[in-house]
């Protein structure tokens, strides 16, 4: 007797719609929907890997749908090593939407939902949030080295703590390129699974590119992760890899192993 070979990740058509879009709470999307939020909103995608390919795949089958509805890529990067605090994630993705209204949109659709599958098998963990961009360059690099910062601001003191990281953090040969804050999680769901979009811990982001992995962490001293800690009401401080827009293709099964 013959075995059925197995279908490739990429062969949606063979999989059951997830019950990721049964724990979505209609109710939930209309009351979000009906939120005056900023736009354009960055989707912080804050990823924890359990099976790169499917992940690969899920990106790159995702994609043409983003772009239709006006979406794009902003940045990516993997972790290298962690300067301060718990990692955060392998992997970090964020993709500018016009609207967070074009993201429902994007989630409630019957593609969407086939292709989920494959995030859903790609990732052990995931922390979400719709965020808004207030600070950075327009372009952002794909390559190089950056030193990521996530932190959340003292109730009382606002866009003064964003400032007194920034200024703290740029006393190193560090540059900044991008900040955004969160303005919602994104709750919509009755209950939430591991692979779904949980809450993020922190709900500012500063990215900044840096030249040497080993410089930078020799100048994040005691001194400036204490200040830091003082300047914030929690922090997480790490150096992350650009991802270059072929390295986050599915690689070919002939290509030669890294």
């Amino acid at each position: 007797m013959i075995d059925k070979p197995t279908p490739p990740l990429y062969a949606c058509g063979t999989m059951p719609i997830s019950t990721f879009a049964n724990r979505i709470d209609k109710n939930a999307v209309r009351d979000l929907k009906n939120r005056p939020l900023p736009s354009p909103i960055d989707a912080l995608n804050l990823v924890d890997i359990a099976n790169e390919a499917s992940y690969r795949w899920y990106g790159l089958l995702l994609s043409p749908l983003v772009l239709l509805f006006g979406g794009r890529p902003v940045w990516a990067g993997v972790h290298q090593r962690s300067l301060l605090g718990q990692k955060q994630a392998d992997e970090i993705v964020i993709v500018r939407y016009p609207s967070h209204r074009i993201l429902l949109n994007i989630i409630n659709s019957t593609y969407y939902r086939l292709v989920n599958r494959l995030r859903e098998r790609g990732v052990s963990y995931l922390r979400f949030s719709i965020t808004y961009r207030f600070a950075g360059e327009k372009r952002m690099e794909r390559r190089g080295l950056y030193l990521v910062a996530h932190f959340n601001g003292k109730s009382d003191t606002g866009d003064e703590v964003s400032n007194r990281v920034r200024t703290i953090l740029e006393r190193e040969p560090v540059r900044l390129i991008y900040a955004s804050r969160e303005v919602t999680p994104l709750d919509i769901f009755r209950s939430l699974e591991p692979t779904d979009p949980n809450p993020v811990e922190y709900r500012e982001t500063a990215i900044l590119s840096i030249e040497d992995m080993e410089s930078t962490a020799a100048q994040v001293d005691a001194k400036a992760q204490h200040d830091l800690q003082v300047a914030t009401d929690g922090i997480s401080l790490h150096i992350y890899r650009g991802l270059g827009t072929l390295e986050a293709l599915p690689r070919a099964k002939t290509a030669r192993p890294r």
